[in-house]
C-alpha cells in the first residue's frame, strides 16, 4: 500500500514538472515574440527613465554649485554685526530669561498640592480669629 501512494506521489510530482516545463517554454516564446509597439513603449520607457536619471544628477550638481558659491562668498564677504541689532538681541534675551523665572515661579506656587492650600486658608483663618477679624 506504501508503495502505491509513493508511485502515484511521484507521477503527480513529474506532472507538475511536465506542466511547468511547459508553461515556462510557453512564456519564454511569448516574450520572444516582441511588436514594434511593445518594442516602441519599453524604448519610451527607458529614455524616461534616464531623463530622470539625468535631472536628478543636474540637480544635484546645481545644489553643489549653489553651497560653493555661498560659501564662497561668506569667506569673501563676512557679515558685519550691527551694534544696534546686537544691543537689541541682547534686550530681547534677557526679557525671555526674566519671564522664565517669572513663569517658574507662578508654577510652583501653583503646583502645590491641594492639602498644602487647605493647611495655609486655616491657618489664615486662624490668624484672623486671633486678631478678631472676619
Amino acid at each position: 500500500h506504501h508503495d502505491e501512494i509513493m508511485q502515484e506521489f511521484d507521477e503527480r510530482r513529474r506532472q507538475n514538472l511536465k506542466n511547468r516545463s511547459l508553461e515556462h517554454k510557453m512564456n519564454a516564446a511569448s516574450l520572444s515574440l516582441k511588436s514594434r509597439f511593445t518594442d516602441a513603449i519599453l524604448e519610451e520607457d527607458k529614455k524616461k527613465k534616464e531623463d530622470f536619471e539625468k535631472e536628478g544628477i543636474n540637480k544635484k550638481i546645481l545644489y553643489d554649485k549653489k553651497l560653493q558659491y555661498a560659501e564662497l562668498v561668506k569667506e569673501m564677504f563676512q557679515p558685519s554685526i550691527d551694534p544696534y541689532k546686537k544691543h537689541e538681541m541682547q534686550l530681547i534675551v534677557e526679557r525671555l530669561k526674566h519671564n522664565a523665572i517669572v513663569r517658574s515661579t507662578i508654577y510652583t506656587k501653583s503646583s502645590r498640592s491641594v492639602s498644602e492650600r487647605r493647611s495655609d486658608n486655616s491657618r489664615d483663618r486662624d490668624t484672623k480669629s486671633v486678631l478678631g477679624k472676619k
